[in-house]
């Protein structure tokens, strides 16, 4: 039986319902039009006054929407105005257009969803196997990335089968699909680790920025059979990588005053002036803060957490309290928690990099303290949450304040 997926795209516009005007009363709809001209003039008055009364000092940063469809809405910017040889407006401009500029670009490359015109992102590759592809130097150094440190980017069926249950509304409808409970799925996602595991996969990285997704015949027409055009992708880590891209593309443009978050746990800090703070988290069964950090930029941190809390879209919750993580074992596709949460800190790399050292552990329910140590190496801080308590595994010392 053909196996169908759940679509999480966004809705496609309603048809336009036209209806007709009433021309009884020309007088009345003159006035009307006036009156919404005038609405108009002082929306757009107030929108250019802000634009122009722009406060020196550290402010929130928003993609601008005219670029299309773009990744800021998992992130959020913070930027210090008015500290450089420009006004406050004329920085904000400009950090607006770059930050825009890659949140779009970071969009059509890591998206499985949709084609994008003119690029050759995830989705163009999903769609040519066997083809030898050209991609952006950012998305061929990701992939290189994940590569080096596992099988995580063959996992793109495993994800489209967590993402029924990661993004579900209630316990009926998270059941329906949750692999853990339904044998369908549970027998689809161990059809789908045997191919992998048996190399049935692989993405060959070519010189000159050249890719090419290989496939089984066997596992091609598994995925026919199956609705598969999914195969490979960054599923939940993505993040991590498209945090990087967008701090490269700050810091090319010359700013270091910034401070880039991720609604999922991944920071990075450009800044090198001051102290900044991190609340850390964990999440025993419902999400609390743990403890208080200060760190000094440039940094990049990781504040993960097995299951949501607040904005954080990968993870399930049933009633009973029973969770769901994104943390995806590599073995069986299954989810795992060895830990109610994760905080790293490194000052040399970026989040990628930081992620990369511990999936193979964050994924493995039997990790090792020693294991774990010996990931953080010499210059990373690191603690895990574990049973109401914070151990630190890092061989960087940093203090934690406790949030008691």
């Amino acid at each position: 039986m053909k196996r169908e997926a759940r679509d999480f795209r966004e809705t496609a516009p309603k048809p336009v319902k036209r209806i007709a005007l009433d021309d009884s009363n020309p007088r009345r709809r003159l006035l009307a039009i006036i009156l919404a001209l005038a609405v108009a003039a002082g929306a757009f008055f107030f929108a250019f006054r802000g634009l122009t009364n722009v406060e020196p000092g550290w402010a929130t940063l928003e993609a601008d929407g005219g670029v299309g469809m773009n990744v800021s809405g998992d992130f959020r910017l913070q930027a210090e105005l008015g500290a450089g040889k420009e006004t406050p407006p004329a920085e904000r401009r400009k950090l607006t257009a770059v930050y825009s500029k890659a949140a779009r670009e970071a969009y059509t490359l890591y998206t499985t969803q949709e084609n994008t015109a003119d690029v050759t992102g995830l989705w163009y590759i999903n769609h040519h196997p066997g083809e030898e592809i050209q991609v952006d130097g950012r998305l061929y150094r990701s992939m290189q990335k994940s590569l080096a440190s596992g099988n995580w980017l063959y996992l793109g069926p495993v994800y489209e089968t967590w993402d029924s249950v990661w993004f579900s509304r209630e316990d009926r409808e998270a059941e329906a699909t949750d692999p853990r409970k339904n044998g369908e799925q549970a027998d689809f996602l161990a059809q789908v680790m045997k191919y992998i595991r048996a190399g049935d996969i692989r993405l060959e990285l070519r010189e000159g920025r050249k890719v090419c997704l290989h496939l089984s015949d066997a596992y091609r027409a598994f995925g026919q059979e199956n609705g598969i055009t999914r195969w490979i992708d960054f599923g939940w880590q993505k993040n991590a990588f498209i945090i990087d891209d967008l701090a490269e593309a700050l810091e090319t443009a010359g700013w270091s005053r910034a401070v880039i978050s991720s609604t999922d746990g991944f920071i990075r800090c450009l800044d090198d002036r001051g102290t900044f703070t991190l609340n850390v988290l964990a999440d025993a069964g419902e999400v609390k803060q743990a403890a208080q950090m200060e760190y000094r930029g440039p940094a990049s941190l990781l504040m993960l957490l097995p299951s949501p809390g607040g904005s954080r879209p990968y993870g399930y919750r049933y009633r009973d309290g029973t969770g769901r993580t994104a943390w995806i074992s590599p073995e069986n596709g299954l989810d795992v928690k060895p830990a109610d949460g994760m905080t790293a800190y490194a000052e040399e790399g970026g989040c990628a990099d930081l992620l990369c050292r511990f999936l193979p552990l964050l994924t493995r329910p039997d990790a090792t303290d020693r294991e774990w140590s010996a990931a953080a190496g010499d210059d990373t801080a690191l603690w895990l949450a574990r049973e109401g308590k914070l151990i630190s595994l890092g061989n960087k010392k940093m203090t934690l304040v406790s949030a008691e």
